[in-house]
């Protein structure tokens, strides 16, 4: 197992010794492979969860073989439920079952009929003993304490059980916890619990009997974890009227690795057993067979930490020892460690006689407290609030590159948020205002936003308009999982249009306004990973669906339909292929207009007046649509556009160095190549005569001349570009060749301020 950055865990060899499960986990995700010894190929027989940049969970899922080999028993969590799938390995079948009562599963193991299973499981944040049957899905409780009693499995008549637990002698009258985990031996019928090792400093974990007296093991007597067996044997110990037998156990070494064994699993059915090991940053697995396997003399299992129960101890702070010769009381006589014990419970009464009132300090109720979570001065070329522009004769309204401030305060527990921002003052007629109140403590959460935007629209007539847009969101968002989530905005909006009075022919002109109420639905998904600065891996999409009406004009009404999708595929390195699929349309009795071209969060934005939109076609809102580098905006103009763009991102100086660069320019410079490709239209679909781009109006004296023609509506480009970040802003500048019409275009360089596409 060769694979880089992955981790294995749970190795489970097949009875017959043929095949070999495992679970590989890989940035949160998780996988079960079957690998088939003799075509030495692997299959991936279930998968879970997706690749995120989180901490994994290894302790599930849980593999388990049938005594019969076909049968493979996985354990998963799903949404804070364990689900138990018996998973056909032949005909490649899933059958899940729900397994109620039990909060997550450490081990599992089959008696020899296949009938039920004996798990370690975590019950009220305990860890104990559960014995399951397959067949009525319900399990028993076997032990029932504070001790961890981990990886049972059968004895080979299936009354027995072995397991290990840090839980001190039963014998003993100690009531504290053993830092050391020992072998213990369980009656299912009588509940009796049995040690089987009584080890200091020494650790046994995953046991496994091959008969009655016959177990092996996996110790740490010599500082690491070897592979050892345990046999035990009877002689006669005396003889009155019947014969008595005392047992011996014998134990032997059975591997010498100079490297942790990782996980150790036998087969109680079988002689056959696997090991994971790492050495070298690299995984393993190791098979063999307990007939063949070597017994290692004592003296060979030191390393160099060497045996712990030979090591000399020296004990600080009793350095003279007084011995005083006092008569035995034979009725009545204490061992030393009983002794210390004694005195330890002494001294706990003694203290908490004397402090028998404790004053624990009262508790208070949680009082909010903000402090600052942001603070922003940038200059800004886009608008505050991303909502849909009036519909102008005179084209899109391009934000100024303005100062922006924000500042937001949060609580200590990230649960409230308050912001506020404003934008201006280089441009007086730009001024922007932004307030959002944010609630996250629950599932659902809440958000509020208002914001105001001004601008003034200039026409050839000399004639000035400036619109006012208040726009109250209220958006409820209800996550799915850590990666989906759906979102639901509800938007009153009111926009008042004033012609400005520069001259007498204007200043009667009456002003215009709109109320407009309706709602935005989004479901999103994101799966993407962060790597550095505008470098991901991973795939995102959101679709959504929008529908408006006026208040004032109740027989209107505006829909939007549209999709997003990106997906960052990883070439080498932190070298990605950036891919973009966008696509939007509007319905209704009034529509909103796109205008494809040019690039976001452009600086110095060119719009293109040549193409005029349909006239016959009742527009009442316009918006940028998905860039095509390589072209003005409003290359193309419709109430549909579909585009498409690709990126190969090089980091070039980071790319070939090992470790952070000082330099945060070199850090992040990037070079692109990309090409972009889209098309915007009014009719059916882009081929359509009744395209408005493919008519032309021509009007003289005494004639009016309409062109008809078929211009190719999709337009290409491709290109180069740089970016990175200079004094804390993303800059990207891109040369791109437009293709219009089976014409190649002279190059055009876009500067911009804008992350991703």
């Amino acid at each position: 197992m060769q694979k880089k950055n992955r981790i294995y865990r749970n190795l489970k060899v097949s009875p017959d010794g043929s095949k070999v499960a495992f679970v590989e986990h890989y940035l949160g995700q998780y996988k079960v492979k079957l690998y088939d010894i003799k075509k030495q190929k692997s299959k991936t027989v279930l998968k879970g969860d997706y690749k995120l940049n989180r901490i994994p969970d290894l302790t599930q899922p849980i593999l388990n073989w049938h005594p019969k080999g076909k049968i493979l028993a996985i354990f998963e969590e799903k949404k804070g439920s364990v689900w138990l799938n018996l998973y056909d390995t032949k005909e490649y079948k899933k059958n899940y079952k729900e397994i109620f009562g039990l909060e997550k599963i450490l081990s599992a193991s089959y008696n020899w009929k296949g009938n039920r299973m004996i798990l370690s499981a975590v019950k009220d944040s305990y860890t104990d003993i559960f014995e399951y049957t397959v067949l009525g899905n319900s399990h028993i409780q076997l032990t029932n304490d504070k001790y961890d009693d981990l990886e049972p499995t059968y004895f080979s008549n299936a009354q027995d059980i072995i397991f290990s637990s840090n839980r001190k002698n039963v014998i003993s009258n100690k009531i504290d916890f053993d830092k050391d985990f020992d072998l213990y031996k369980m009656d299912l019928k009588k509940k009796k619990i049995i040690p089987l090792t009584n080890s200091n400093d020494v650790n046994e974990r995953s046991p496994y009997a091959l008969k009655n007296k016959n177990y092996h093991f996996i110790s740490d007597e010599n500082g690491i974890y070897n592979h050892y067996q345990t046999i035990t044997d009877s002689t006669i110990s005396h003889i009155d009227t019947i014969i008595h037998y005392r047992y011996i156990n014998s134990s032997q070494q059975l591997s010498n690795l100079n490297r942790n064994i990782l996980e150790f699993n036998m087969n109680g059915n079988s002689t056959h057993y696997g090991i994971l090991i790492k050495s070298n940053n690299e995984f393993s697995i190791l098979l063999g067979n307990i007939n063949n396997t070597v017994i290692f003399e004592e003296n060979n299992g030191d390393t160099y930490f060497k045996s712990l129960s030979k090591r000399k101890y020296k004990v600080d702070g009793i350095s003279n020892l007084n011995y005083q010769n006092k008569e035995i009381d034979i009725y009545n006589y204490k061992f030393e460690d009983e002794k210390r014990f004694s005195k330890k419970s002494q001294n706990q009464k003694s203290l908490s006689n004397s402090n028998s009132e404790v004053k624990f300090p009262g508790q208070k109720i949680y009082n909010l407290n903000f402090t600052i979570g942001e603070f922003i001065m940038q200059l800004n070329p886009t608008f505050n609030n991303q909502a849909y522009q009036r519909y102008s004769k005179s084209g899109f309204k391009n934000a100024g590159f303005d100062g922006f401030t924000l500042i937001q305060a949060k609580d200590v527990f990230e649960d409230y948020k308050i912001s506020g921002g404003i934008k201006g003052p280089v441009q007086l007629n730009n001024i922007g205002l932004i307030a959002i109140y944010e609630n996250l403590k629950k599932r659902l959460d809440s958000k509020f936003q208002f914001s105001r935007q001004s601008f003034e629209d200039f026409f050839s007539d000399d004639i000035i308009n400036k619109t006012i847009v208040n726009d109250f969101k209220h958006q409820f968002s209800f996550p799915f999982s850590e990666v989906s989530s759906l979102r639901f905005t509800s938007n009153i909006r009111h926009d008042k249009v004033v012609t400005l009075s520069n001259s007498p022919n204007t200043l009667n002109t009456p002003n215009k306004n709109f109320l407009l109420y309706g709602g935005l639905l989004e479901y999103v998904f994101d799966i993407t990973r962060p790597i550095a600065l505008n470098i991901n891996n991973g795939f995102k999409f959101k679709s959504w669906i929008e529908g408006y009406n006026d208040f004032l004009s109740p027989q209107t009404d505006f829909f939007v339909f549209g999709m997003d999708l990106r997906n960052y595929q990883k070439i080498h390195r932190n070298i990605v292929l950036a891919s973009r699929l966008a696509g939007s349309t509007s319905i209704g009795s009034q529509r909103l207009l796109y205008y494809l071209g040019g690039v976001d969060g452009y600086l110095w934005a060119q719009f293109d007046p040549t193409i005029l939109p349909d006239p016959n076609m009742n527009f009442q809102f316009q918006t940028i649509a998905t860039p095509i580098r390589g072209f003005y905006q409003n290359a193309r103009n419709g109430n549909s556009f579909v585009a498409i763009s690709n990126e190969l991102r090089i980091p070039l100086f980071s790319y070939f160095s090992n470790k952070p660069l000082s330099s945060d320019f070199l850090e992040n410079f990037m070079l692109i190549g990309f090409n972009d490709i889209g098309a915007a239209w009014t009719g059916k679909t882009p081929y359509s005569t009744e395209n408005s781009f493919n008519s032309s109006i021509i009007n003289g004296h005494n004639y009016t001349i309409n062109l008809k023609s078929q211009k190719e509506p999709i337009i290409y480009s491709y290109g180069f570009g740089v970016r990175s970040r200079i004094f804390g802003y993303y800059v990207r500048l891109d040369w791109g060749y437009g293709i219009d019409d089976g014409i190649l275009m002279p190059s055009i360089k876009q500067l911009s301020l804008s992350l991703d596409f």
